[in-house]
Parts: structure tokens; sequence; C-alpha cells
């Protein structure tokens, strides 16, 4: 998976929670927000091409903020 797939399919869809967002700024490079439980901006990371999915990932854990498991539904 690529960066800005790894981006727009799991971060930005809320699978890595509520409290973390992404804005995307034409000709530059995606921001990842990370908030507190107030909604007030903590933390910001520029995404830029360097980056790849694993240290996305493990600076996200690193931060407290893992992937939501889900949970399979009952039919």
């Amino acid at each position: 998976m690529t960066i800005k797939a790894f981006i727009k399919d799991v971060v930005e869809v809320g699978k890595y929670g509520d409290r973390v967002s992404v804005l995307w700024t034409h000709g530059h490079a995606p921001t990842i927000h990370m908030q507190d439980d107030k909604g007030t901006n903590v933390e910001s990371v520029v995404l830029t091409s360097e980056w790849t999915v694993d240290q996305v990932k493990e600076y996200l854990s690193e931060r407290g903020f893992d992937p939501i498991k889900q949970e399979k539904s009952e039919l």
C-alpha cells in the first residue's frame, strides 16, 4: 500500500479514531493532526515523501493512536 493510499483509506476514514485527521492542501504534503479529548490540536506532522506507511503507523502508535479494531457484526 502506498503512503497516499494508507492516509486516504485508513487514517482519513477514521480507522485511527476521530481524534486523528488529515489536512490536504493542493501542492503541499498532507498533514496529520492529533487532538486531545477536548478536540484541541496537540500535535501535527507533515508527511513529506520520506515517510513510509510503517513509520506513520509507528508514529501514531507511539502517541497512543492505534487502529480501532472492527467488531464483526452479527447477522
